[in-house]
Parts: C-alpha cells; structure tokens; sequence
C-alpha cells in the first residue's frame, strides 16, 4: 500500500476516498462479500454519525483507521470472518 498524507491535510471527501483505498487494498470486499457502492455507503454513514468535537471525530477515525491499516498481518493470513488463527 503506497504511503497517504496525513489527516490534517486531507479534506473529509478525501479521507472518505482513501478509506475506500484502503479496504479494497486490504481485500474487505472480497473477504466480507460486499460491492464497492455497499462499503462507501457504509464508510459515508459512518462519516454522518460523527460528532465534530475536537478529539473523537472523523479525522480521528480516518488517522486510527490508516494506522491499523498499516499493522502487520496475522500469521493466519487472511482477515476474513471465517478465518481462525
């Protein structure tokens, strides 16, 4: 996965666009068994219900997300919900 620019940079139309990025990279649409137009109304309702208050709010979420995204995969591999390690 190519590097992204930090939130504080990012418009909120941007970081919707590249969470999008990171779950296909992270192969969810495959794994989940879910259409691309199902994860972004997913990801823009979630963008909805957040409140703008200084600490927990969507950029919050879009810098946790983007360092998860970055962690090393489990031993088992696959992130899927049948997966076990």
């Amino acid at each position: 996965m190519a590097p992204l620019p930090p939130a504080r940079q990012c418009e909120e139309a941007e970081m919707l666009l590249l969470l999008q990025v990171m779950n296909i990279d992270l192969d969810f649409l495959t794994a989940f068994h879910i259409e691309v137009d199902v994860l972004q109304n997913f990801q823009f309702e979630v963008y909805c219900h957040y409140n703008n208050i200084p600490l927990h709010n969507f950029q919050h979420c879009f810098c946790v997300t983007q360092m998860v995204s970055n962690l090393p995969t489990p031993p088992c591999g696959s992130l899927g919900p049948s997966q076990t390690c």
